[in-house]
């Protein structure tokens, strides 16, 4: 029973306690980014904040719906996600000033003609636990045909043939990168930089290249943060679709 008094509960916060506000952001290459919240906050029973931001698009003269369909769509996989982790999760961590929380911004990296591309950033915590979960999410469309891009629709043959040579270049910049951040290369881990779709698969277009993106745990410790990395077009020239 306590968990349909919590679903009725937050099914209420989500009609009338979310705030929905779009407002026009930025204009680029005759496209109008609107950017549009869900804000919720629940103070008696599970005490959360929802904090996330997200972009949709405008132009005349293409058909942006399902783009904006499907970047909404996303976004409430994580909020939803979210919310049903709250349902199992202990109430007894909860107290004054302690709430659980999900934070979500954005950044768009590249509109065009042809690519938009999206990094997300999201902090998620639940009282009790010793930090928040951060991370980094991205997703990359093609406005001409609708769809996800997916790493394998830019890069020509097989995985095998060109994820050795990413994760070649990824790493190179990542030694150089540890040693930026005065980090011993020993504390590396090797296992998120094997050539797999996995590893490279969250990755943003910009306008000079890959961007390759690693939340905390991936390559390194926690404490280590994110990592982006940035690999020129030129340098995987042979290896790309035209």
């Amino acid at each position: 029973m306590k968990n349909i008094a919590l679903v009725s509960i937050l099914a209420t916060l989500l009609i009338t306690g979310c705030s929905y506000g779009p407002k026009v952001v930025e204009n680029r290459h005759n496209f109008s980014v609107t950017e549009k919240s869900i804000i919720e906050s629940e103070t008696e029973l599970k005490k959360y904040d929802i904090n996330v931001l997200y972009p949709t698009l405008q132009n005349r003269g293409y058909d942006v719906e399902e783009i904006n369909k499907l970047i909404e769509d996303q976004i409430l996989v994580f909020v939803d996600g979210f919310r049903n982790n709250l349902l199992d999760w202990d109430d007894s961590f909860v107290s004054e000033g302690v709430f659980n929380s999900l934070d979500m911004s954005y950044e768009i990296k590249l509109l065009d003609e042809k690519y938009l591309s999206i990094e997300y950033v999201v902090s998620e915590y639940f009282a009790g636990a010793a930090h928040p979960m951060n991370f980094i999410f991205s997703i990359n469309f093609d406005l001409i045909s609708n769809k996800i891009v997916e790493l394998s629709d830019l890069f020509a043959g097989t995985e095998e043939e060109y994820l050795p040579t990413v994760a070649e270049l990824v790493t190179a910049e990542l030694r150089k990168e540890f040693t930026n951040r005065e980090m011993p290369i020993e504390m590396m881990y090797t296992e998120g930089i094997e050539p797999t779709l996995d590893n490279f698969g969250n990755f943003n277009l910009v306008e000079q290249g890959f961007q390759f993106n690693f939340s905390p745990y991936h390559v390194a410790p926690y404490a280590a943060g994110e990592f982006r990395i940035l690999i020129p077009y030129e340098n995987l020239n042979n290896l790309i679709i035209k």
